[in-house]
């Protein structure tokens, strides 16, 4: 392995607004297929953490859904924004994991930003035309 132990990436799971390891403290090696060489390690998720997961949006969904669209797109954006502005380095194991070239206007921040501002597009009701 030719990666340093510091530059491995570390997944959580986001569970209930936390990210959280497996509740079977299992670990997945992910490894590059092209080179063999270890870039980290991911939660190894058991059926216990499905359904942690699926409990934590039912509880959050009655709140979510009580919002106005305007309010969801609203927050939908503020988290499209952040994604924007997550700086390359952060990204840089992810890129390396899925085998990609990334230049500066393709990156997987960008393209999960532009993902987050489509969800808003579609879920507004359309403006209507009104004659005056």
């Amino acid at each position: 392995m030719n990666v340093h132990q510091s530059n491995l990436m570390r997944g959580m799971m986001l569970i209930g607004g936390e990210l959280v390891p497996s509740e079977g403290g299992e670990w997945l090696e992910s490894v590059n297929p092209a080179t063999e060489e270890t870039l980290g390690h991911v939660p190894h998720g058991t059926a216990a953490d499905v359904n942690r997961a699926v409990a934590a949006a039912e509880a959050a969904h009655p709140a979510w859904a009580a919002l106005e669209p305007k309010e969801r797109a609203k927050l939908v954006k503020k988290l499209a924004a952040k994604r924007a502005s997550t700086p390359r380095s952060k990204a840089r194991p992810f890129r390396r994991a899925a085998r990609t070239c990334i230049s500066p206007s393709a990156s997987p921040m960008a393209s999960s930003a532009e993902s987050f501002r489509s969800i808003i597009q579609s879920s507004l009701p359309p403006t209507r035309w009104r004659p005056r």
